[in-house]
């Protein structure tokens, strides 16, 4: 936990004021829905004194903004560079896997920003916000190695170019490559 708020002090810094909400209050709140892979109300209300999830949300809304997207992910790509086991940067090849992540959209209002990406159906929608990740398994334990944003006019085959192209800068040499069936297609394979 110690690790993780220092980590995100770095690179991901967020601040808050109040007499109720401080910058470590919205450190605990994000980890713990990183965590548990829960929600602001769920975590809110497991933690003692939490204040209410819509403050929390404000205090989201206003640090993590939509026209900072680019910026966002290459601080969080930052932050997880910074703590690779050290096995992972010392030139080997290793195996990699891209995986795309969908968090159900059920909102009714029209997409003003475009955020959330077309889907096939699964929990009730068709309409999700999705992540791609990089990842490899090392001692058994997933290790996350780069994360990309996808927006609803991004093509699959620009999402893996990215993701490579992210390892490839770090200096990671990828011995074999797995791609999750949502990656599956003719310019994919092309590439």
């Amino acid at each position: 936990l110690c690790q993780a708020k220092k980590t995100l002090g770095i690179y991901l810094p967020l601040e808050a004021d109040g007499y109720c909400v401080t910058s470590e209050t919205l450190y605990d709140i994000l980890i713990g829905i990183a965590a548990n892979r829960g929600t602001t109300e769920s975590v809110c209300a497991e933690l003692a004194g939490a204040p209410d999830p819509e403050t929390i949300r404000c205090y989201f809304r206003k640090q993590f903004m939509v026209e900072q997207l680019p910026q966002l992910q290459r601080s969080i790509n930052d932050g997880l560079a910074a703590n690779w086991p050290k096995k992972l940067r010392r030139g080997g090849p290793i195996e990699v896997a891209f995986d795309f992540h969908d968090r159900p959209y059920y909102g009714k209002e029209e997409q003003k920003k475009a955020l959330w990406a077309r889907g096939e159906a699964k929990d009730g929608t068709t309409r999700f916000y999705r992540v791609a990740t990089a990842y490899a398994i090392h001692h058994g334990q997933r290790v996350t190695l780069a994360i990309r944003f996808v927006l609803p006019g991004d093509q699959t085959v620009e999402v893996v170019r990215d993701l490579r192209q992210t390892l490839l800068l770090r200096a990671l040499r990828i011995g074999a490559l797995y791609l999750d069936k949502g990656f599956s297609g003719v310019p994919v394979l092309k590439y």
